[in-house]
């Protein structure tokens, strides 16, 4: 049993710490002009791919 409170309290804290990335590159990408952080970004992402255009892979 302590071998699998030690694996939840690992992965609680891997929750946390990729919560608190992702609040980050959502606050700065509206910082940069995305007005919706990583909605803004996704619905624009999804544009070019529909659209067709050209992009780097």
């Amino acid at each position: 049993m302590n071998n699998l409170n030690n694996i939840i309290a690992s992965l609680q804290s891997k929750i946390d710490h990729l919560e608190t990335e992702l609040t980050v590159v959502h606050d700065m990408l509206v910082k940069v002009g995305f007005e919706n952080g990583l909605e803004t970004v996704k619905a624009t992402m999804n544009e070019v791919i529909e659209a067709g255009l050209p992009f780097i892979q």
